[in-house]
């Protein structure tokens, strides 16, 4: 059995393509398997995949028996006992059967990779409490996902003054000068996505919006807290025990009206979520309880399972 699958989407959805393909592997243990991408993700497929390079044209199908372009839809519908994601959405699509234990996120990285990322935190941590990674800006929707400058600048004040480090996962378009960010690791040819999942791994916690980032921040065990604005988590992330996911009872309303019951038992179920009206206040007050002074870490691991229903 000879398997060709590639897509050309977002970092972030070479997370959840990841999914597909072990499921792939999964159905066709002794396949062989190739995958197409985009360039810097092949350490999500490494483990899985007999062959990987970066997405380039045309499609060639000749000479496999399963050659598919991965183009991640949205479900019309909400589904029981299922994540409702893209990767669910192209399991369909393709005709293959959900199993939720293959939903695992999961990235390759290497000594080396962490070394280079400890190396930075140490470099550029200036507070007793530990780096803390911040992401405010994506690739795509700034409406519906980003933080406004002055938010961002505030969170991180407040960081700051609380005796954190924050760093910034930036791509050169973020003007909070104030803090670092580790450019070169970040656009390192073939390794920035390893770098930056290693980077994340070694901080002390992390506050994203709903962006690519945090779901490399599922492929840790560091704590993150997801702020969730334009989009509903259940249907842009899998489930993660190390994610909190932040959002308002209004941000429900995005979800398909058909199935909508299912696809929120699913997501009560499975995922760690806080609803609050005040979303940036809310994250404050949880990393305040959860790391508080003298840091008492069974404690803090009983607190965040206590606001997010975490298993750490």
């Amino acid at each position: 059995m000879r398997v060709f699958l590639r897509t050309k989407h977002g970092l972030g959805d070479n997370c959840q393509f990841r999914i597909v393909v072990a499921h792939y592997r999964h159905l066709y243990p002794d396949a062989y398997i190739r995958v197409e991408s985009n360039p810097n993700t092949y350490c999500f497929y490494s483990d899985l995949v007999n062959e990987w390079s970066a997405y380039k044209y045309p499609f060639e199908t000749g000479g496999w028996d399963i050659a598919h372009y991965i183009h991640f839809g949205h479900l019309e519908r909400g589904l029981p006992n299922l994540p409702n994601t893209k990767a669910t959405w192209e399991l369909h699509h393709q005709g293959l059967t959900p199993n939720p234990e293959l939903y695992q996120y999961h990235c390759n990285t290497t000594a080396l990779h962490d070394d280079k990322a400890l190396n930075w935190l140490i470099e550029n941590n200036q507070a007793e409490r530990g780096m803390v990674a911040v992401h405010y800006q994506g690739n795509s929707s700034p409406d519906k996902k980003d933080l406004q400058n002055y938010e961002a600048y505030s969170l991180c004040d407040w960081l700051k003054g609380e005796g954190f480090q924050p760093w910034l996962i930036d791509y050169g378009t973020s003007t909070l000068v104030d803090y670092p960010c580790p450019t070169e690791l970040l656009n390192e040819p073939e390794e920035s996505v390893a770098n930056l999942v290693a980077l994340i791994a070694q901080s002390r916690f992390m506050v994203a919006i709903n962006s690519g980032p945090a779901c490399f921040a599922a492929c840790t065990n560091t704590p993150t807290f997801v702020l969730n604005r334009g989009f509903h988590p259940a249907t842009t992330f899998d489930p993660a025990p190390n994610l909190i996911h932040l959002l308002t009872e209004s941000t429900d309303d995005l979800l398909p009206e058909a199935g909508r019951e299912d696809c929120l038992d699913y997501f009560d179920e499975n995922y760690n979520a806080i609803y609050t009206d005040n979303i940036l206040d809310e994250v404050r007050g949880c990393i305040t309880e959860c790391f508080a002074e003298p840091y008492d870490e069974e404690l803090g691991l009983r607190l965040l399972k206590e606001f997010g229903g975490i298993c750490m």
